[in-house]
């Protein structure tokens, strides 16, 4: 309660009530105190706050970074790469479907191709002496089988069926006769024809002669007007000759032979000269 007092006033004389009110300065001494301690520990969390925000701001910041250069990887190095795995998936999947498609036709080529054959074979005469009665099917089938790897492995192009046709007892490539081919290609699928079969008759025959001699295989390749063989094919004919003849005497004459390891065959240069080489096919005669 506030304290009530009376005096006079100096210039009239009268009564002057006065009012004391309690006094409030030490109370708010100590409340400033109190306030400016709790803006000390204020200004220091706010000061933390501050740092915090700069390390996040610093974090965010190297994550934005991390950010662009992840995404222009991907944009200049692996949606390219990606689209490159699509696009072979895509050619990979074709291929597939070409080679079934591949196998399928050699397959049908080969049935029908022996559906011929045993066709051909039943309107024959049976009063006659046919040789060919002798060749059995397991005969035409393996022999055509041996053929084909044999030309595969001579790097004969674009060979998709080949059968061994008992009626001409000839092969068949790619359903057309031998004889559609150029003079070139027939010499060299001539002496293939021969080749397999001496290998054939090595292994099923009771008196093989074990011996094979090929005249200018690929002479006629040079010839005008003659489909010829890559250079690859002729170097497989003399490559496969070379490392798959054992058991058997291989002879060839040939002009000009390709270049390939001769090192383990006999190999006589025919020179015509007496100097040089060897003169001619017999010793010590001379024209």
């Amino acid at each position: 309660m506030p304290q009530i007092s009376e005096t006079q006033c100096p210039f009239c004389d009268g009564k002057i009530r006065i009012e004391k009110t309690p006094n409030y300065i030490e109370a708010a001494k100590s409340d400033y105190k109190k306030i400016k301690l709790q803006a000390k520990d204020l200004q220091k969390a706010y000061d933390e706050l501050l740092a915090e925000k700069d390390i996040l701001e610093s974090s965010i910041e190297s994550l934005l970074a991390k950010k662009q250069s992840a995404e222009e990887l991907v944009a200049n190095k692996l949606t390219p790469k990606a689209n490159q795995l699509k696009e072979k998936i895509a050619e990979y999947k074709k291929t597939l479907e070409y080679q079934n498609e591949i196998s399928f036709l050699k397959k049908l080529v080969e049935q029908k191709t022996s559906d011929i054959i045993d066709t051909e074979s039943l309107g024959e005469s049976e009063n006659k002496f046919k040789v060919k009665d002798y060749f059995d099917y397991s005969f035409v089938s393996e022999f055509g089988k041996w053929i084909k790897l044999f030309l595969e492995d001579c790097k004969y192009p674009n060979l998709t069926s080949l059968i061994f046709d008992k009626a001409t007892m000839d092969i068949v490539l790619n359903g057309k006769k031998k004889s559609a081919n150029g003079k070139g290609y027939n010499a060299y699928l001539n002496s293939a024809v021969a080749i397999v079969l001496s290998r054939y008759m090595q292994k099923h025959a009771h008196y093989a002669p074990g011996l094979i001699l090929l005249d200018s295989p690929i002479l006629s390749l040079k010839e005008i007007d003659t489909q010829k063989p890559s250079q690859s094919m002729r170097n497989g004919l003399f490559e496969n000759i070379a490392s798959t003849s054992e058991g058997i005497q291989t002879i060839v004459i040939e002009n000009e032979i390709p270049e390939i390891d001769y090192s383990n065959v006999n190999l006589i240069h025919f020179t015509k000269n007496a100097n040089t080489g060897r003169y001619g096919f017999l010793i010590d005669v001379m024209d």
